[in-house]
């Protein structure tokens, strides 16, 4: 009997193990298209800007007019890829776009 239950126990640690070995994909953030992004362009409305890609996740309440899209990704094997997509306006209109893509 001691047998079995030793041998149940080993059997459940060995899968309980192998379940740690197991990651997923991880994303956080807006997930932004390329082709959405070369879609924007200076002098758009804001209304516009969320049609492409969504609210965003982030404004600045210090900064009015910045609107912060934030993206990563990381992989089954631990990589990790980001995106920062960071537009000012002036108003409701788009006045400039960074895109940060490490």
């Amino acid at each position: 009997m001691k047998v079995l239950i030793l041998t149940a126990m080993l059997v459940i640690s060995m899968l309980l193990g192998a379940c740690s070995l197991h990651h997923l994909e991880i994303q956080q953030g807006v997930i932004m298209k390329t082709e959405d992004i070369v879609k924007l362009k200076p002098g758009m409305r804001d209304e516009q800007v969320i049609f492409l890609l969504g609210e965003p996740p982030i404004r600045d309440p210090f900064h009015n007019g910045r609107w912060d899209y934030i993206y990563s990704l990381e992989d089954k094997n631990g990589n990790t890829s980001r995106q920062h997509l960071t537009l000012y306006f002036e108003g409701t209109i788009l006045q400039r776009i960074d895109n940060e893509q490490p």
